[in-house]
């Protein structure tokens, strides 16, 4: 604390409101006014009442606080109880009662007894509040944030902690975790106060990701630069669903139809059932010569189908029970939802982390161009671009070659073309030449918006 803190200009910088709340605290208890005003500082800036929200103040409280002072325990609670008096003399009390509470005593104490035990204390209360927005189904909130996504993230915390107030939103009830998502949307859904008139705040939030994730891109690769430029104008704007999603999206519709009626029957060792096999054969006509002249006897002969489970797995649109498999509800919402069902799988094809999404990331990015590319030159544009961004071997230190590119692009290559995706062209009898049908152009574009509009988080 400063020797003087509550000289006569102490509280010049500040809003009247605020500087008489802090001089009559004086009076009663310098010491206490003198936490205040350093508190108010941190939490609040220059700022009036109106900028103190419930989950900027457990933020401070429960994180920076225990961070960004230095001081023991006690000195700590006597930080947060001086903040509560002030916040009491603004009319603040349901605010002033946080600071007050058990739970930000223990918090604190368990900051001091190990910084990590701290940190999961201050996560689950926040939580457990009700005013930290929440994943939704189709948004997810990354650790780091363009100032939009921050924005709209406040905006979120507001309309949360008004519902509270209002009790429209009761944590810890049943059910309320349902209503913070719907009122979460809802809040999203709004119009920015500012123009253009009708954007939204999740419209503001998601072209700002996308902005970031190209700029991101072109900052680490020329190359990589050069093949999104094209693309930028797509990029920003939501892609339309092409002609010939519903063939494309068929299999796994037809699946999870299936999966939400009467479930889809598994074998001992977690194989799709025989029946089910032969019958995706007569419906999809998978090419023969994967089992010559008799009908499939498991899924194992029918490689996409293989990779259609392995999809539906992955994306948690099915679970498991006993020896079925039955739709989840984010699978049911897809079964009779085309749009919903192409979205959902573009995503699904570019959802990998590390350099498996690098390399994904990279296979659309070439294809989008819409030039064919013949299998060898296709995999040293990829090997190019990976090692001009950067990725290194662990071991040995080299940048990847053309057989590790290869391992992680075929499997992509190939569950496009099980969704009719890429052309069947050849170049020759041991090339292929690599390009998109018209509906695989959208939705490679679509793959990479969704890596784009993806929460971003630090990876340290």
């Amino acid at each position: 604390m400063t020797d003087d803190p509550l000289r006569d200009d102490a509280f010049a910088h500040l809003p009247t409101v605020v500087a008489g709340a802090l001089r009559r605290l004086a009076e009663e208890d310098p010491d206490a006014a003198s936490y205040a005003v350093e508190a108010w500082s941190d939490l609040a800036a220059d700022d009036g009442p109106d900028a103190v929200g419930q989950r900027h103040l457990q933020e401070f409280l429960w994180y920076r606080l225990p961070r960004a002072f230095l001081a023991d325990d006690e000195e700590h609670v006597a930080i947060a109880e001086a903040l509560g008096r002030l916040l009491e003399e603004l009319d603040l009390a349901r605010l002033a009662e946080i600071c007050r509470s058990e739970e930000t005593r223990d918090i604190l104490a368990a900051w001091h007894r190990e910084p990590r035990e701290g940190f999961a204390a201050f996560e689950a209360a926040a939580d457990r509040s009700g005013v930290e927005p929440p994943d939704t189904d189709d948004l997810a909130w990354g650790s780091m944030m363009t100032l939009e996504e921050a924005q709209a993230r406040d905006h979120v915390g507001r309309r949360l902690e008004e519902a509270i107030r209002e009790e429209r939103l009761r944590p810890g009830r049943s059910g309320w975790r349902r209503k913070q998502r719907t009122l979460t949307e809802a809040a999203l859904d709004e119009s920015l106060p500012r123009p253009p008139t009708g954007e939204t705040w999740r419209q503001a939030l998601t072209t700002a990701r996308v902005q970031a994730w190209i700029d991101r891109a072109g900052a680490a690769s020329a190359r990589r630069r050069r093949l999104i430029d094209p693309l930028e104008p797509r990029l920003l704007h939501p892609v339309e669903v092409p002609d010939g999603a519903a063939e494309a999206t068929e299999p796994l519709r037809w699946l999870l139809t299936r999966a939400r009626a009467e479930g889809l029957p598994l074998t001992e060792r977690g194989n799709l059932g025989r029946a089910l096999v032969q019958e995706a054969q007569q419906r999809f006509g998978f090419e023969d010569w994967w089992f010559k002249d008799r009908l499939p006897a498991s899924e194992l002969d029918v490689l996409p189908l293989v990779r259609w489970h392995e999809l539906l797995r992955a994306q948690r649109w099915v679970r498991r029970r006993g020896r079925t498999l039955h739709a989840t509800r984010a699978g049911e919402a897809l079964a009779d939802d085309v749009e919903a069902a192409w979205r959902a799988l573009a995503a699904a094809l570019a959802a990998d982390d590390g350099f498996v999404g690098f390399v994904e990331e990279s296979v659309f990015l070439i294809l989008a161009s819409g030039s064919p590319r013949e299998t060898t030159a296709f995999m040293e544009e990829v090997v190019a671009l990976a090692a001009e961004a950067g990725w290194r071997d662990r071991d040995s230190g080299a940048p990847p070659d053309v057989d590790a590119v290869s391992r992680t692009a075929w499997p992509l290559l190939g569950r496009l073309e099980d969704f009719g995706l890429l052309e069947p062209h050849r170049a020759g009898p041991e090339q292929r030449l690599l390009a998109l049908t018209p509906p695989g152009q959208a939705t490679a574009v679509e793959a990479l918006r969704a890596r784009a509009v993806a929460a971003a988080d630090d990876p340290r």
